[in-house]
């Protein structure tokens, strides 16, 4: 007694070779959320453990670099940046 079994695997091919390709890109999107998630989570520990009385400092806290296809990492921080002198630690 034999079986013989022939299996079609070109449409699964297809389709693992299409995710693959997108998944980059899915990944860098992922991120990118996650690091605009950082910084409204930022923004509020800062407003929660602070007294703000004026927003500027709050509206400081930004993504400063979002995530490429090429590098999938993002920066969340405090930007530096004002119009004033420059933003110092302690």
């Amino acid at each position: 007694m034999s079986v013989n079994v022939t299996i079609d695997a070109t449409t699964l091919l297809k389709l693992s070779a299409t995710v693959l390709r997108q998944l980059p890109y899915a990944l860098n999107q992922a991120v990118n959320r996650t690091a605009k998630l950082a910084v409204e989570a930022g923004r509020l520990e800062v407003e929660t453990h602070f007294t703000i009385r004026k927003n500027w400092i709050v509206n400081r806290v930004k993504v400063l670099e979002y995530s490429r296809v090429g590098s999938l990492t993002a920066i969340v921080g405090i930007d530096p940046r004002v119009q004033s002198s420059p933003l110092q630690c302690c």
